[in-house]
């Protein structure tokens, strides 16, 4: 993003005079208990003030979107089923960009994970 977009001194605004961000946590409370960089909680203050859905794979900061802000939040693999369901992708191919997510993107996801994310597509 180019400096001079009004979005950037909204950013750098909010990052660096916020007193609080739900249940009194500072910007650097965030950073330090939840280990959130500057970009996921630019995100999260955007989707916040929007009330539009929180994409992110980062787990802590999803489960913040979700309790603490009470935002809608899903991950990658949410989004593969969420094609599936609405008919934007096949059932093969979404199995497959599941079972493939580690190879292709370098993102990390546990066994369990990527074996709750196929159930979805087989129980429908």
């Amino acid at each position: 993003m180019r400096d001079d977009k009004p979005e950037v001194e909204t950013i750098k605004d909010f990052l660096k005079n916020v007193k609080t961000v739900s249940n009194d946590l500072s910007v650097k409370e965030i950073q330090r208990v939840l280990k959130l960089d500057i970009g996921e909680i630019s995100c999260l203050y955007f989707a916040n003030c929007k009330d539009i859905t929180f994409l992110s794979d980062d787990y802590d900061a999803v489960i913040f979107a979700r309790n603490f802000l009470k935002l809608k939040a899903y991950g990658t693999l949410r989004l593969v089923v969420y094609f599936y369901k609405n008919n934007l992708i096949s059932k093969e191919e979404a199995k497959s960009k599941i079972e493939e997510i580690r190879e292709l993107t370098g993102l990390w996801v546990s066994n369990e994970i990527i074996a709750k994310a196929l159930s979805m597509i087989e129980l429908t």
